[in-house]
């Protein structure tokens, strides 16, 4: 096992936003005034816009921004007066931004009962549909997504500025949209071991790490019971009194999955601030519902606002852990985050369906290798002075071969695969009477009721090269037992998105060659068979009148989605018959493979009423219905 490189990351979180002109870089650092301590996560923001960044873990920050004289940066923290500076007065480098405590009077301390805190506990419940969005929001931002050893030894990270759509806060079951603007990676081969991991669904922090989008339980009166809530701070900031609130398991018996703290505003009830970790039970909740070989050991969260247009909105998230590969008994840890650089609000349109981000992609494959140049109009995710590694090492890093692992290919192979399974439902023309084959030996003889329409089922797998066009095996068989239909079909297919709000409305055209096989089977089994001077097997077979069928069949149907591997699609399909023949088929009755014999009818030896066969007879419409579900990962 080859170390490549030996890293401990920390990343100055800035933003970048294009106002159509020279954007200028400033720097500093946040610090308590009163013992020069730094400030993480502050606020650091143009004032009256929703353009911004965060300090990090050591107080520092970045921000570009375009030079307005009558404009301010606002820097603000839970329980510090907001500092207001002139841009005009910064520094492009070294600004040194002090602040001020705000110190609650004695007057404003607020002891609360227990049972009025449960009371001013669901009230914010309630007040979330005035508080934050109740139309859909778009966030721009940054994500960076990060995998170490146990040993902080980097694996990789990945960056990449987001588009997110966001529906109104009154739809909590909602995944979101979201689109990759750009995105770039650096990955450390280290070992075996601990590389073969792959994680999807990071990029969608935004709405999973969101606990008032996605009603975290231990804001729902529902689960009030599991959890044990106090007040166990007062802060203040500017004009707006904060209550800090702290919760955990209640018991053995009713145990919640998350403990931590919370932050309210006083007047509003918004919640504006949290940070928190899952119990054991979390755990094993999370594993449980984990059917890789990853472990999680450790799951804790940050989410924090900001008041912009008279609303709360998503500011930072992060999500960050211990787990275990269970295949290699390795460690691992990781860090999530996403940062809201900018919101817009106006005349939002969901993000088209061939760019959204699949739910279970694995964002790791789809990012490009870093580049510093490659970003040079946006303003990046930069990294701390103590970054361990130069542009010039992570060169040398990639040209090394990097090779996907076995089990990841495989998986990244299964995963553009999906299925179909439905009924199928068409218009019988074979009609009713008495049907009758001559055998050398035997006579065979089948009494067939009228039969208007036929059921079947339909199965259809399909192999997706992207969001848009497939390729396609599908097999239907009827469920009637002496009117037989089997179809097999080989085509590509192609779907566009109809429905661009809300979750897609896929139209999909669907182009196939077939071979079908239609026509009356016969109760009687014999063995033995002899026809047309031949013996056909001593095997007992099933016997078959069928017509045959070469031709090509469009399909066209429609597809909603239900979950987010699932959809509901209605189809219709017509048959174009290129090519027919008429058959008598023997099919062995049991065996694994079973063998069939196609034979050409003589004449005079199938009857229809005590007369020849006509075989246009055996015919049905070629019009199809169908409905069923589709499973797959696109």
């Amino acid at each position: 096992m080859k170390k490549i490189l030996f890293v401990k990351i920390f990343l100055i979180i800035t933003i970048s936003y294009n106002f159509g002109q020279q954007n200028y870089l400033f720097s500093g650092l946040i610090l308590d005034s009163s013992d020069e301590t730094p400030l993480p996560f502050c606020n650091v923001y143009v004032e009256n816009t929703s353009v911004g960044t965060i300090s990090n873990n050591e107080g520092k920050f970045r921000i570009a921004i375009p030079l307005k004289t009558s404009q301010n940066l606002c820097v603000s923290f839970i329980g510090y007066k907001t500092k207001k500076i002139p841009i005009a007065n910064l520094k492009n480098n070294d600004n040194i931004i002090y602040l001020e405590k705000d110190l609650i009077n004695i007057n404003e301390v607020i002891i609360i009962p227990d049972s009025t805190l449960l009371g001013l506990l669901r009230k914010a419940y309630r007040s979330i549909e005035k508080n934050y969005p109740n139309e859909p929001t778009k966030l721009v931002g940054f994500y960076r997504e990060t995998k170490l050893t146990d040993k902080d030894e980097n694996l990789y990270f990945l960056e990449a500025i987001l588009n997110v759509y966001k529906k109104s806060y009154q739809v909590t079951n909602d995944q979101g949209q979201i689109e990759v603007i750009e995105s770039r990676k650096k990955v450390f081969p280290i070992s075996k071991d601990v590389n073969n991991v792959q994680f999807y669904a990071g990029a969608f922090i935004p709405i999973r790490a969101d606990i008032v989008k996605t009603e975290y339980e231990f804001i729902d009166p529902k689960h009030f019971k599991k959890y044990s809530y106090s007040l166990s701070n007062t802060f203040k900031q500017d004009d707006r009194i904060i209550y800090e609130i702290s919760f955990d398991t209640k018991n053995d018996s009713l145990k919640g999955i998350y403990k931590g703290k919370f932050f309210l505003d006083k007047e509003s009830l918004a919640y504006i601030k949290c940070e928190g970790t899952s119990t054991e039970r979390g755990i094993k909740e999370y594993n449980s519902s984990n059917f890789t070989s990853y472990k999680g050991v450790e799951r804790n969260f940050f989410v924090q606002y900001f008041f912009f247009n008279g609303k709360w909105h998503l500011k930072y998230c992060k999500l960050f852990g211990k787990g275990i590969n269970t295949k290699y008994d390795s460690k691992l840890k990781y860090v999530d985050e996403f940062l809201t650089t900018e919101v817009l609000t106006d005349t939002i349109e969901p993000v088209p369906y061939e760019k959204r981000l699949g739910y279970y992609d694995i964002f790791l494959d789809k990012a490009l290798p870093y580049s510093e140049t490659d970003w040079k109009d946006y303003n990046i995710i930069k990294a701390s002075d103590d970054l361990l590694f130069s542009i010039d090492q992570s060169k040398k890093v990639f040209e090394e071969n990097i090779v996907l692992k076995k089990e990841n290919k495989i998986i990244t192979f299964i995963k553009h695969f999906s299925f179909t399974y439905g009924l199928i439902v068409f218009e019988n023309k074979i009609p009713g009477g008495d049907y009758q084959i001559l055998l050398d030996n035997s006579t065979l003889n089948q009494n067939l009721k009228t039969k208007e329409y036929l059921i079947g089922l339909d199965a259809t797998i399909a192999y997706n090269f992207n969001k848009n066009l497939s390729i396609k095996y599908s097999i239907c068989s009827s469920l009637d037992k002496n009117i037989h239909y089997e179809s097999n079909g080989i085509g590509i297919g192609y779907l566009k998105n109809i429905k661009p709000k809300g979750k897609p409305l896929l139209l999909k055209l669907d182009l196939f060659g077939y071979l079908d096989y239609y026509g009356i089977v016969f109760d009687k089994v014999l063995k033995n068979i002899e026809y047309n001077n031949e013996f056909i097997s001593k095997s007992k077979m099933e016997t078959s009148i069928d017509k045959i069928s070469y031709g090509i069949k469009p399909r066209l149907s429609l597809s909603y989605q239900i979950t987010k591997f699932t959809n509901l699609y209605i189809y219709a399909s017509y048959n174009l018959n290129l090519s027919e023949e008429y058959i008598i088929k023997f099919k062995e009755e049991s065996g694994l493979f079973k063998k069939t014999y196609n034979e050409n009818i003589i004449d005079g030896t199938v009857n229809y009423n005590g007369t020849g066969l006509n075989e246009s007879n055996i015919d049905m419409n070629p019009l199809i219905l169908g409905i069923g579900f589709n499973f797959g990962f696109n």
